[in-house]
């Protein structure tokens, strides 16, 4: 493990964020892996040349990506990558303006067809019974739009989780909590939450018949519904933007 470290050294810049930066340069190489302990603050410290506190640091912000977890009295483990991983650089993203949530529709209209297609080909009971709490939640909550979104955002993390696929996964998971202003703007159109609830059943009634074609589908026409009640509302967002101010010579 020393000789990972006695190779590091941080350039000039913000020292912390220098540090971070080389040892998540250590995870990605594979150099260090899941379950490794990082030597101590102090040893931390003596090998990359900077204080205690610039350590204490760059492990907070390494903590805030999902690359370590710190076991208090134990010490600072590698993980598993988690959603936090993909979703910090996003979330940037996300204060940009609207058009950052009419790409982020383009990427589900891209993925989650085929996510409904091959949960219907691998959902296991335990799925589909979550599925269908999930769909009970939004049923009962068609007027209570915080709690209805919360159901909205377990189906489709569900559905994620019966394809088997990890990295799927991980990219579901770190959009969803994203995909909220997508929401809000698709439910200020009036009846948005029952039709969203037809399109759900029709996707968790093919998921339950392992119908791969038919959950396929019903996902693609659910995306469709959305475009359409998110269409009227983000649209003068959008021509706001499209406004460019005129440069003059």
């Amino acid at each position: 493990m020393r000789h990972i470290f006695n190779s590091l050294q941080v350039e000039d810049g913000i020292l912390s964020v220098r540090a971070a930066q080389q040892i998540q340069e250590r995870i990605r190489s594979g150099e260090l892996r899941r379950g490794d302990r990082l030597p101590s603050e102090r040893e931390l410290s003596e090998y990359l040349g900077v204080s205690r506190t610039v350590v204490r640091e760059a492990i907070k912000l390494l903590k805030a990506m999902g690359l370590v977890r710190v076991r208090q009295g134990v010490g600072t483990f590698i993980a598993e990558p988690g959603p936090e991983v993909l979703e910090a650089p996003i979330a940037a993203l996300m204060g940009s303006g609207p058009k950052v949530i009419a790409d982020l529709h383009q990427v589900r209209e891209i993925l989650e067809p085929p996510i409904a297609a091959m949960a219907a080909q691998n959902a296991a009971e335990d799925h589909i019974n979550r599925l269908e709490q999930a769909m009970h939640d939004m049923e009962a909550n068609i007027f209570h739009l915080e709690r209805y979104i919360e159901a909205d955002q377990r189906f489709h993390s569900i559905l994620a989780e019966a394809t088997g696929n990890s990295v799927l996964q991980l990219v579901t998971y770190s959009i969803v909590d994203l995909m909220q202003r997508e929401r809000h703007l698709c439910f200020a159109s009036p009846g948005a939450t029952q039709r969203g609830c037809y399109h759900h059943r029709r996707i968790l009634e093919a998921v339950k018949a392992h119908d791969p074609q038919a959950a396929l589908a019903a996902m693609q026409d659910h995306l469709g519904q959305i475009r359409e009640d998110i269409t009227p509302n983000i649209q003068p967002l959008l021509s706001t933007q499209e406004v460019a101010p005129k440069v003059e010579d």
